[in-house]
């Protein structure tokens, strides 16, 4: 993923959830049709390929838009 080479942003991936920070805004995102591993599992944040991805929380400074009511992984 290109964005977690850039130094002030942070990805960690946790199961099919993926949570992108940066500054004041953070993104959840929740992965579809995740294509299981084979081999050795990649060291994280690799962000497992899937078929597509969708936005499921959005965090801007103290507001939280989250309108499925996901939990961000801690």
């Amino acid at each position: 993923m290109i964005l977690a080479s850039l130094p002030h942003v942070d990805v960690d991936v946790v199961g099919t959830k993926v949570v992108i920070t940066c500054e004041t805004v953070r993104v959840l995102l929740s992965l579809d049709g995740v294509a299981p591993v084979n081999g050795p599992r990649a060291k994280p944040p690799v962000v497992p390929l899937a078929k597509a991805a969708r936005v499921v929380a959005l965090g801007v400074g103290d507001e939280d838009i989250n309108p499925e009511g996901a939990k961000w992984p801690r």
